[in-house]
C-alpha cells in the first residue's frame, strides 16, 4: 500500500473468508507498507487489508484476496538403489516440484510384495534414512509424493544388504587390577551384523570357556576381578554370517597391595541392650576383616562373632558385663595382615 500523511504506522490484517473476522497479521513486515506473508496451502481465499494510522486518524485500504496456486507434484530426481551393512542407515532421496508437498516412503519385502508405509527416521521427508537389518536384503522402496492436486510415485529401488567378514582392527590389551574391582578389555572390529563373545581360560594351557557377567557380549568387556584370577587369559570371538575371528589372547594380572589402615576405630560408650559401633577404613585389594575382643587390657584376644564381625563396621550387642572390653580389627589379604588400634567399650546402665 502507498499512503500519504506524517508519522504513519501500518498494520496488515487478514480474514479467512469474505465473511470472516479481521485479525491483525504477524510475520514478515506485518507493520510495513509492503507485507510479505508466508503462503500455506490452506490459505486460498484469505483476504487482506492494511490499516494506516497517525495521530490525525486511521484509514483502511481496499480488501484484496490471496489465491494459492498449487501445481501437481512432479518428480524431477528419482531415488537410487543402494547398498548398506546391517546396523547402519541406508539413504534414499527424491526431488519433486509442486506446492505443499507431503512425502510417504513405502517398502515391500520383494518385487512381488505388497507396499507398506514405512516408519522410522525421516519416513515423511524427501530424504529417507531407514535402519538396515540383515534380513532386509532385497527390500524395495518408493516414495509417494502428494499435494492437493494429486499424487505421484517414485521409481521402485532396491536395498542390497552387504555383509563383509569380520576383521579385528584393534586388539585387546593385557591389564592389571586389584581384587574387588573391574578390569576392561576392548576389541574393535569391522564387518556387518557383528556379535561378540568374550572367553577366558584359567591358564595358558586351560580350556576356553564362554564368559558371563557385565558386557560379555559387547566389544568392551568389564569382568569383576577376584583374588584367584591372577593369570587368567581372555580373548574375544567376533562373528557374523560371513565367518568368525578371534582376537589376540591377553592376560589378567591380579595385583594385591598389602592392607593399610587409613582410619582407626574409636572407643565408644553404649547402654546395656543396645549395639555399639566400631568402624575401620583400610586400603588394599581383596580385604577380609575379623574383629577381636578381650575382656581387659591384659586379656587374650578372641575372634568376635555376632552382627558384622567380619565387616569394616562391627556392631556388637552390649551386655552389662562388657564394661571395659577392648576391640580391634584384623585386616588381611594375600599380601599381609594388619591390626587396628585397640579401643575400649564403656557400658552405661
Amino acid at each position: 500500500v502507498v499512503a500519504t500523511g506524517g508519522g504513519l504506522s501500518y498494520q496488515w490484517q487478514y480474514r479467512t473468508s469474505t465473511s470472516g473476522t479481521w485479525t491483525d497479521s504477524r510475520g514478515t513486515n506485518y507493520n510495513k507498507a509492503t507485507f510479505t506473508p508466508s503462503v500455506g496451502s490452506a490459505m486460498n481465499g484469505y483476504q487482506y487489508r492494511c490499516r494506516v494510522s497517525n495521530s490525525a486518524g486511521t484509514v483502511y485500504s481496499n480488501v484484496v484476496t490471496l489465491t494459492v496456486k498449487t501445481t501437481a507434484p512432479a518428480i524431477t530426481t528419482q531415488p537410487q538403489s543402494t547398498s548398506a551393512e546391517p546396523g547402519t542407515n541406508a539413504t534414499f532421496k527424491v526431488v519433486a516440484t509442486g506446492g505443499g508437498l507431503s512425502y510417504q516412503w513405502q517398502y515391500r519385502t520383494s518385487t512381488s510384495g505388497t507396499w507398506t508405509d514405512s516408519r522410522g527416521t525421516n519416513y515423511n521427508k524427501a530424504t529417507f534414512t531407514p535402519s538396515v537389518g540383515s534380513a532386509m536384503n532385497g527390500y524395495q522402496y518408493r516414495c509417494k509424493v502428494s499435494n492437493v492436486k494429486g499424487t505421484v510415485y517414485s521409481n521402485a529401488v532396491t536395498l542390497t544388504v552387504t555383509v563383509t567378514a569380520p576383521a579385528i582392527t584393534t586388539q585387546p590389551q593385557s591389564t592389571s587390577a586389584e581384587p574387588g574391582t573391574r578390569t576392561t578389555f576392548k576389541v574393535v572390529a569391522t564387518g556387518g551384523g557383528l556379535s561378540y563373545q568374550w572367553q577366558y581360560r584359567t591358564s595358558t594351557s586351560g580350556t576356553w570357556t564362554d564368559s558371563r557377567g557385565t558386557n560379555y557380549n559387547k566389544a568392551t568387556f568389564t569382568p569383576s576381578v577376584g583374588s584367584s584370577m591372577n593369570g587368567y587369559q581372555y580373548r574375544c570371538k567376533v562373528s557374523n554370517s560371513m565367518g568368525t575371528v578371534y582376537s589376540n589372547v591377553v592376560t589378567l594380572t591380579v595385583k594385591t597391595t598389602a592392607p593399610a589402615i587409613t582410619s582407626q576405630p574409636q572407643s565408644t560408650t553404649a547402654a546395656v541392650g543396645t549395639r555399639a559401633t566400631f568402624k575401620v577404613v583400610a586400603t588394599g585389594g581383596g580385604l577380609s576383616y575379623q574383629w577381636q575382643y578381650r575382656t581387659s587390657t591384659n586379656g587374650t584376644w578372641t575372634d568376635s562373632r555376632g552382627t558384622n564381625y567380619n565387616k569394616a563396621t562391627f556392631t556388637p550387642s552390649v551386655g552389662s558385663a562388657m564394661n571395659g572390653y577392648q576391640y580391634r580389627c584384623r585386616v588381611s589379604n594375600a599380601a599381609g595382615t594388619v591390626y587396628s588400634n585397640a579401643v575400649t567399650l564403656t557400658v552405661t546402665k
